[in-house]
């Protein structure tokens, strides 16, 4: 049997309750994104995790490098692990460590932050923990919340939870388009990231400002990138919009989903039994059903 991870256009994600102090600081977002080594998050994460996208810009890397060239990507910043950057961002903020070794902010008072993770999805539940001991190890004074999950979920959309795991998209129900990625962001995640109170209706209202001076509206370039047919309009928009996410940081994606698709070896022998099908599985079958009858996928 032979395994195929394929991209499942899945992000598993820690997101930033924006509304939060001191998250409320985007240098504070990226100096704790900087902290956190993703690279060792991957041996806690479940099989097929693939690393996921540095610049957080808001796509995941197979996505990601369909629609952004790379001269893009070099005019944004790379949030790899990196502590010695995520200390000199939070100094730039009046920061210090007392003698302690945990971070004061510019009033002197210790900063506290919290990790809330539901306690039966493994991925993040175990990345929660990692995050939080990193975080710890690096000085920001961390506490991991494991909760059951229909209160966590609960403790999110009462916008009370500090940083927290999603999928920023959830996958195969989504086409890869960009649009979907960003829609999950900026407006399925409004309440959850602090971007909108819970009580409040309609998309948030949210302004960014780009180091070209430049402020956008994610909300209003959705919109947009929804209704553009041209699909170099819509390479436009997009990019627009991952400078803003690269930017404004509401989200840490912590890997790349992907499903494994087991191949039939006919070298060995199968039960006859055609319920029993062991060869055939994996969540992507409706994709390749999908190109099968395109005709963009054949067997050989």
């Amino acid at each position: 049997m032979k395994i195929v991870w394929s991209p499942e256009y899945s992000q598993p994600s820690m997101q930033f309750n924006v509304s939060k102090y001191p998250l409320d600081n985007p240098n504070v977002r990226k100096a704790i994104i900087c902290a956190i080594d993703k690279k060792a998050l991957l041996e806690v994460a479940e099989p097929g995790t693939q690393m996921p996208d540095t610049y957080c810009s808001g796509l995941t890397p197979t996505i990601r490098d369909s629609w952004l060239s790379q001269n893009i990507l070099d005019d944004m910043e790379d949030y790899a692990y990196d502590p010695s950057k995520a200390e000199a961002l939070l100094k730039g903020e009046g920061w210090s460590k007392g003698s302690d070794g945990f971070w004061r902010d510019s009033k002197g008072q210790l900063v506290q932050l919290e990790v809330a993770a539901m306690n039966s999805w493994a991925i993040f539940f175990m990345c929660g923990d990692a995050i939080a001991n990193q975080l710890n190890e690096f000085g920001l004074k961390t506490e991991y919340k494991a909760m059951e999950i229909s209160a966590y979920w609960d403790y999110l959309d009462r916008g009370q939870a500090m940083m927290s795991f999603d999928f920023r998209p959830g996958g195969l129900s989504y086409a890869g388009q960009p649009w979907e990625f960003y829609r999950s962001i900026y407006a399925d995640g409004a309440v959850r990231m602090g971007l909108k109170a819970p009580t409040a209706s309609g998309d948030p209202k949210i302004n960014v400002k780009l180091s070209s001076g430049e402020t956008v509206d994610p909300i209003s370039l959705l919109n947009d990138l929804f209704y553009a047919t041209d699909k170099d309009k819509q390479a436009k928009i997009t990019e627009k919009l991952a400078q803003a996410t690269n930017e404004f940081v509401p989200i840490m994606p912590i890997g790349e989903k992907t499903a494994p698709i087991k191949i039939h070896n006919t070298k060995l022998s199968y039960p006859d039994d055609p319920l029993l099908p062991e060869w055939y599985g994996g969540a992507n079958t409706r994709v390749i059903a999908r190109l099968l009858k395109l005709g963009e996928l054949y067997y050989k």
